[in-house]
């Protein structure tokens, strides 16, 4: 395998997978928002056909927005590890969980929080901002912050839930491939 290289390609050059696994929807208008606020600061990883590996969600942000041209890192992988590595980049990314008494910490040093709005809901950032300003009002207590960090880990954690709820895994009945669909989208066929 050689090194990566990174290459400016025009945007229509490159490719969603057909076959993505994930549901990105839900996740444009909060790319959108970072790119624009922040800039485009992660580059799409692309196999050597300009075929998305990494990156489907910022590609659809990058096109909304207008863009022309974007740095793209071009993997020199073998055709099985890219399919691989698709999987293995998203399911790594569901890992990782919040630690709620540091990001407490760490949304304490912000003068504004409005920036953040877009990325949370707006009853998150409500609920914070409460709860901010009664810490602020008062000697802060670590069973006050273990308190609202359980709260809001446990509301994550039934909002990821339900999330889960809304799809299903099914596999076609002549070649056994497994895929991805809303519930609602097969139920509304077998009525039809």
């Amino acid at each position: 395998m050689n090194k990566p290289k990174v290459e400016l390609l025009p945007i229509e050059l490159i490719k969603p997978y057909w076959r993505n696994p994930r549901n990105i929807e839900k996740a444009v208008e909060g790319v959108k928002t970072s790119i624009q606020q922040y800039g485009y600061n992660q580059f799409i990883l692309v196999d050597k056909e300009y075929v998305i590996i990494a990156g489907h969600v910022r590609h659809r942000a990058l096109m909304e927005l207008g863009y022309k041209e974007i740095e793209c890192i071009i993997a020199d992988l073998p055709p099985d590890k890219v399919k691989e590595y698709r999987i293995i980049d998203n399911k790594t990314a569901e890992l990782s969980t919040w630690n709620y008494d540091e990001l407490m910490e760490e949304m304490k040093t912000f003068s504004d929080i409005s920036s953040l709005t877009p990325f949370f809901p707006k009853e998150e950032i409500d609920k914070f901002v409460k709860d901010m300003n009664l810490q602020l009002n008062k000697d802060i207590k670590q069973d006050d912050i273990n308190d609202i960090s359980l709260k809001l880990n446990n509301e994550m954690v039934d909002n990821n839930n339900n999330d889960q709820k809304e799809y299903i895994e099914l596999a076609c009945p002549k070649c056994l491939e497994k895929f991805i669909v809303k519930r609602s989208d097969v139920l509304s066929k077998w009525s039809e």
